[in-house]
């Protein structure tokens, strides 16, 4: 009965992971417990990284904020965003953020150089509130120092200091993985003291899984503090991607606002759908999104939009080869 429970877990864990692990079964049916349990912590193993190895993917094709704000290593990326809404003129904005390495200095050691606060890769742009992503009252062009405490799978910690010319800020960015079965759990904490504004406390919680080779789903709960406000600002976001080859991604995403999750405050509503291409080169990639939005400031009225951007990035970009997954096997880095 104990191996007939412990082959259906297996089956199980097989169903949602991305590897052929069938092959790599004990061929003796009369192995003992002892090797069909480490079978399956071996099937479970490889489970993991495929769910991991998909999360990864998606983020380093988007050039996700959570994933370049642990990257150890130089990088540039320069961006031309255009965007329109119904009734406004179209904005245009250059953006530019340089990441430079000093494993001279120390191996944890980044120099981070960036044209705004919108583009410090430690700040989420997917959070509602402008104060809460600091691109409100922060265009001017900052620099900080970044070391990171803590590199591995499961967690990563990092200190920055930084500023621009009229403010400087310090702080500690946290994150930690957890598995359940095809499910991944990922927690953001970042806490943030400004000279000119005090303390800033952002969170967000993600579930994900891979639902097929070419389908992955995430959602996201973010819950802020500003010392300054009295209110909690946060989202509930779901986001839904498919992958049509190696180069080209639909993001279909539903965006929740609130101004105060306390009061169950909803302040708007927006349905997007990006397309992200790789053109040419690993390097070049353009992006449109258009989007319909309801706000409630607007008698949750109808708002129709529409994103696009060019995006150069030298040093690291995804190519979707698995390039960028850290080893589970390696040593965790610590102090």
């Amino acid at each position: 009965m104990r191996k007939a429970m412990l082959a259906i877990l297996a089956a199980a864990v097989l169903a949602v992971a991305p590897v052929r692990a069938a092959d790599q079964a004990p061929a003796n049916d009369t192995a003992g417990d002892g090797e069909v349990m480490e079978w399956l912590d071996e099937v479970h193993e490889q489970g993991s990284v495929g769910v991991r190895r998909a999360s990864n993917w998606v983020d380093h094709f988007f050039d996700d904020e959570r994933t370049a704000a642990e990257e150890n290593r130089s990088r540039v990326r320069l961006r031309m965003t255009a965007g329109v809404e119904e009734g406004d003129g179209v904005d245009f904005e250059p953006r530019a953020n340089i990441r430079l390495h000093l494993p001279q200095l120390s191996n944890r050691l980044n120099l981070l150089f960036f044209a705004s606060e919108d583009e410090n890769p430690e700040e989420d742009s997917t959070r509602p509130d402008p104060d809460v992503r600091g691109d409100n009252n922060k265009k001017d062009a900052a620099v900080a120092l970044q070391y990171f405490l803590r590199e591995s799978d499961k967690s990563n910690i990092s200190v920055t200091l930084g500023g621009s010319y009229d403010y400087l800020y310090t702080g500690v960015r946290g994150r930690y993985l957890k598995e359940f079965g095809p499910w991944t759990s990922r927690l953001v904490s970042q806490l943030r003291y400004y000279t000119d504004n005090d303390w800033k406390f952002l969170n967000s919680l993600d579930f994900e899984r891979p639902l097929s080779e070419r389908w992955f789903f995430r959602a996201t709960g973010q819950l802020d503090w500003i010392e300054e406000d009295d209110e909690l600002p946060g989202g509930l976001l779901f986001r839904l991607y498919q992958a049509l080859d190696v180069d080209k991604v639909l993001s279909y995403e539903w965006h929740n606002s609130f101004d105060d999750v306390g009061n169950e405050d909803l302040s708007e509503v927006k349905l997007q759908v990006r397309y992200r291409q790789r053109y040419l080169r690993d390097w070049l990639f353009f992006e449109v999104s258009p989007y319909v939005k309801f706000e409630e400031e607007e008698d949750w009225n109808t708002v129709l939009g529409f994103f696009g951007k060019i995006e150069i990035i030298f040093g690291f970009s995804g190519t979707g080869n698995g390039d960028r997954v850290d080893d589970p096997g390696s040593p965790d880095r610590d102090l």
